[in-house]
């Protein structure tokens, strides 16, 4: 008799287990998972939307970059460009380098995910600002220099705090806000100016940038 009962009563020690399986099996069947499930399908189909944008906004600006920079070197020595071209990227790139290898700046999303840095930046948008903000300020005082400098700074200010955001473009860590970026890209905007304009008095003003 007592065996016949001691098989009738099942193991304590297992009822956890099967009222958690059971209460799981019933959850399953509720609208609300349904839904739940619904939503993470919105989701991911939601961030697949925007990762394309976003390749799409990097390739965009890559080829309009492209476009544009003939019009900025057109009846302009090769030498002219080469000095200028070389001056922003070795200068910008390096400072990218530094700053990603710190931990300040990182780029999820980018053209060429084999490298850390932001290829198409570093070597067609940067280097065509620079040569558009040597243009401009060529035969301008001091503060001409300074003051031109605005319309570079702000809108890139402006552009990269909205990706930093609400993007995986490019992603700030280790304190850094718009207010370091405004800074560097303003330091580096006048040591590459001051650079090219040391080499061209070097050459004894025969770069024909005018």
């Amino acid at each position: 008799m007592s065996s016949s009962q001691n098989c009738s009563v099942p193991n304590p020690s297992f009822l956890p287990f099967k009222n958690n399986f059971i209460t799981s099996i019933h959850l399953l069947k509720q609208p609300l998972h349904k839904s739940l499930f619904s939503e993470h399908i919105k989701n991911e189909v939601g961030n697949l939307k925007k990762r394309g944008i976003e390749y799409s906004f990097l390739t965009l600006t890559t080829i309009t970059g492209l476009i544009l920079l003939p019009f900025a070197i057109v009846k302009r020595s090769f030498k002219d460009w080469l000095i200028v071209n070389l001056v922003s990227v070795i200068g910008n790139g390096v400072l990218d380098q530094y700053l990603v290898a710190k931990g300040y700046l990182k780029y999820p999303r980018k053209l060429f995910p084999n490298h850390k840095i932001h290829l198409p930046f570093d070597f067609i948008h940067y280097p065509l600002m620079l040569l558009y903000y040597y243009q401009w300020t060529l035969n301008s005082r001091l503060s001409g220099i300074l003051f031109k400098l605005f319309p570079f700074v702000i809108p890139q200010t402006v552009i990269e705090t909205i990706a930093a955001k609400r993007t995986k473009l490019i992603t700030w860590k280790n304190g850094w806000t718009w207010y370091h970026t405004m800074t560097s890209l303003t330091m580096k905007l006048l040591v590459c100016r001051s650079v090219i304009a040391l080499v061209r008095i070097i050459n004894k003003g025969q770069i024909s940038i005018k």
